[in-house]
């Protein structure tokens, strides 16, 4: 079953909580003009899989989300792990300008379908006319790359153990 959108944020960790409190205060609708699309099965981002010994007193800082302090719900409680407080921060947020993520949904293919983008998922696809990327970098693995010169390319990218940074897929099933 193929859905149609305004715009589909995928992602629903810090970037995407944001970003769609700013398409929800332009007068976007959530599950009807936008939808927010997350891996997680669970509020909180990468902050769900954080360390237990990173507590609220060790962390440098959280940011606040837009329209919700992070202090309104951190009771001065600097002992509780930041792994705890950060997703009860996300789950209150998205309950309180009422957000309504989608979770846990698989993004598996985003294409260019004429004037729409075609967003695949688990469960169906979603047309939509904008696209916001907030995945992060949580779930994919860098590996580092050495640039090669050859005859045929410009300048092409081989495995190695120096130059710059590059993504590549995590395959988690």
């Amino acid at each position: 079953m193929a859905l149609k959108t305004d715009i589909v944020v995928i992602g629903g960790g810090q970037a995407g909580l944001s970003a769609a409190y700013h398409l929800k205060q332009a007068g976007l609708e959530p599950r009807k003009e936008f939808v927010i699309l997350d891996a997680a099965s669970a509020p909180g981002g990468a902050w769900q899989f954080r360390w237990p010994s990173l507590t609220l007193s060790t962390v440098n800082r959280i940011h606040d989300l837009p329209g919700q302090p992070f202090s309104d719900m951190a009771s001065g409680e600097t002992h509780v792990q930041a792994r705890v407080a950060v997703p009860r921060y996300f789950a209150a947020y998205e309950h309180t300008f009422d957000l309504r993520v989608l979770r846990p949904v698989r993004v598996t293919l985003v294409s260019r379908r004429g004037d729409r983008f075609r967003v695949e998922i688990d469960r169906g696809d979603f047309f939509a006319r904008g696209l916001i990327n907030a995945t992060g970098t949580w779930d994919a693995r860098t590996s580092r790359c050495t640039p090669v010169r050859s005859a045929s390319r410009a300048s092409t990218c081989t495995p190695g153990t120096t130059g710059p940074l590059r993504r590549s897929p995590v395959n988690t099933s």
